[in-house]
């Protein structure tokens, strides 16, 4: 589609949604009639395909892990971005350790005795080869889905692009649901892809519905030319996730794109129009197919001779899993039919096949200037330069790794009582206390939003209970036993705490910020400005200030607390009610956390030190001295 329509792209992502479905028909008639398992024959190779998949299933969401942020995200933007961050939530069970798509494979992966250490570690990734690890597309598609997520400031329709395609089903999925059950293995990880990334009201849905409401929105905000080039941009993820599989190779169009006329396409078509002429016949009995045509049909030497049929035949070639796998002849079945031991071995001399390797390795190369091509790279340029800073700055990229981020000032503090007094109360109102707050206000938000990114920090008890405080801040709906999906796109006018602080910025008469760095000035910034600053800085280092962050969101559930509060007039009622709902789940969720970091008392410790500090410049920044 060279141009944008909301309808033809939601009969596009239908009619991929029913070619999946015709092909497992195919393949269930297959089956039926006693044909052979696909995937895998035996309980254990598929103990060694689940393995193998492990990098890439273990980063289940991890491609919108960074979407949706305060601080790389126009304000205007978050409510069209929620589906994506609805998604995340989803993949990571909604906060729900039973429903977390990473736990629940790391679980099966118990279950069939595969030992891996975690897969945020460094030895999941130093020791993948002999822990059976060693698929090149499966790692392609990890790396993939993790840097696609890191920029969404510059590449959010890419983003969305990416997301539109990952969560479609796939002919693996729908495959390894039965088979596993066939051989004995727990399939729930692959049944519940099938269902949860429906068309109709699960993932790929809305991830439709995110892609049209954001094209619509620049459309209207910034015209046709702004429309064409963050649609290329969507296109160019969708392409992305395309050929980065990880050994779902099965997407119809994947390798429609492949370099098939690259530096050594003419050696290898003199290669094969010389052994055509006189090896054609010789394979009439050969029942194997290349794009639905016989070997023999292939190499008939005048098709061969002729332009057409070379690139029909080359396209048809690349695309001929698992004979060939682009950019990778170590793993290519031809290849191997060609060496020792192998059918044809003899049949081509050494160069030859190396002339063949050489062409199959160059299908996984990517010419650089596609992409700027494909979607304008100097108009691109032109428009990050008019829409960000030139050098990093917390309050509109991410991630930014400044040394104030290494500054742990709370270490200074030392709370005597083991456990966190009640917060006291502070009266709120008046222009000059929402002027004082409001850099804070908008800062805070970031505080816990960095520790969902890597899907499998998540899995455990406290990680789960920070998604659901997130989803509580963000005003999504409270977690019920089943998926929120769609509902959750449909839910009108939810409030969360970006929207209460713009309520609080229009009572009383100041600008409404369009987006953080509006929020928190970087000259001359002031008591609150600073801690602001601080708070950035320290959110994108979420593993090494883990306990510290939490405990200052603990602090500022008593500053939530106190414009709820019936004498404090700086936010709406609407908005007081709201706040009220989010306090509550965000105590529920952080009392967890607490809970579990006290097992470990310098956890436990730092903690509550950071809730002191933080409550201390809470005060600081509001109260006039």
């Amino acid at each position: 589609m060279d141009t944008f329509d909301a309808d033809a792209l939601v009969a596009f992502i239908r009619d991929q949604d029913q070619a999946i479905a015709a092909k497992f028909e195919t393949y269930d008639n297959m089956r039926s009639a006693g044909g052979p398992r696909e995937l895998f024959h035996t309980a254990e190779e598929a103990r060694a395909w689940l393995t193998t998949r492990a990098p890439s299933k273990l980063v289940d969401g991890a491609w919108v892990g960074h979407v949706n942020r305060i601080g790389s995200t126009p304000f205007e933007l978050l409510p069209l971005t929620k589906g994506a961050w609805q998604v995340l939530s989803e993949e990571l069970g909604d906060g729900d350790q039973n429903k977390h798509h990473a736990a629940l494979y790391r679980e099966l992966l118990e279950k069939v005795s595969a030992d891996l250490p975690e897969a945020h570690s460094a030895a999941f990734v130093e020791r993948a080869d002999d822990l059976g690890m060693s698929d090149l597309g499966t790692w392609q598609s990890a790396v993939a889905q993790l840097l696609i997520s890191l920029f969404p400031h510059e590449f959010l329709p890419e983003i969305l692009g990416f997301n539109l395609h990952f969560e479609t089903l796939t002919f693996d999925t729908v495959r390894a649901a039965r088979e596993l059950r066939e051989v004995g293995l727990d399939n729930y990880y692959f049944l519940l892809h099938i269902s949860i990334d429906n068309v109709d009201s699960g993932h790929v849905a809305m991830a439709v519905d995110t892609v049209v409401n954001y094209l619509q929105h620049v459309l209207a905000t910034q015209g046709d030319k702004a429309l064409q080039r963050a649609w290329r941009g969507v296109q160019a993820g969708y392409l992305l996730s395309q050929s980065a599989e990880g050994g779902d190779g099965d997407d119809l169009d994947a390798s429609h794109n492949l370099p098939v006329n690259n530096r050594f396409a003419a050696e290898l078509l003199r290669i094969l129009r010389s052994k055509a002429s006189v090896s054609a016949r010789l394979h009439c009995a050969s029942r194997a197919q290349i794009g639905g045509k016989k070997l023999s049909e292939w190499l008939d030497h005048r098709k061969l001779q002729a332009g057409q049929g070379q690139d029909e035949f080359l396209g048809s070639l690349a695309r001929a899993r698992p004979w060939v796998i682009p950019g990778d002849s170590s793993r290519s079945k031809l290849v191997s039919a060609l060496q020792w031991s192998g059918k044809m071995f003899g049949a081509f001399t050494e160069s030859e096949v190396q002339a063949l390797c050489h062409w199959i390795d160059a299908l996984g190369e990517v010419d650089q200037s596609l992409y700027g091509d494909f979607i304008g790279h100097h108009q691109e340029a032109d428009r990050l330069a008019d829409d960000t800073v030139q050098l990093p700055d917390v309050r509109l990229a991410s991630p930014v790794f400044d040394s104030r981020g290494l500054s742990t000032p709370w270490k200074q503090q030392a709370p005597s009582l083991p456990t966190f007094e009640p917060l006291p109360q502070i009266a709120l109102s008046g222009t000059d206390a929402a002027r004082r707050l409001q850099p804070i206000w908008f800062a805070h938000i970031a505080l816990l939003e960095g520790m969902v990114s890597t899907p499998t920090r998540t899995c455990d008890t406290s990680g789960c209970a920070v998604i659901r405080v997130l989803r509580a801040q963000r005003g999504f709906a409270a977690e019920g036993a089943g998926v929120a999906g769609m509902d959750e796109m449909r839910r009108a006018d939810p409030k969360g705490l970006v929207a209460v602080g713009l309520d609080m910025s229009h009572r009383a008469g100041l600008a409404e910020p369009r987006r953080l760095a509006d929020a928190v000035p970087s000259d001359s910034p002031g008591p609150g400005g600073e801690f602001a600053l601080d708070l950035l800085h320290w959110s994108m280092r979420p593993v090494q200030h883990r306990s510290a962050l939490m405990g200052m969101a603990w602090a500022f559930v008593g500053l939530h607390d106190c414009l709820a509060a019936q004498s404090c007039d700086l936010v709406s009622h609407v908005a007081k009610d709201a706040l009220v709902k989010i306090v509550e789940r965000e105590r529920d969720g952080l009392a967890i956390c607490k809970r579990e970091l006290i097992r470990d008392p310098e956890q436990g410790r730092e903690f509550e030190a950071a809730a002191v500090f933080a409550w201390a410049k809470i005060v600081e920044c509001l109260v006039r001295v």
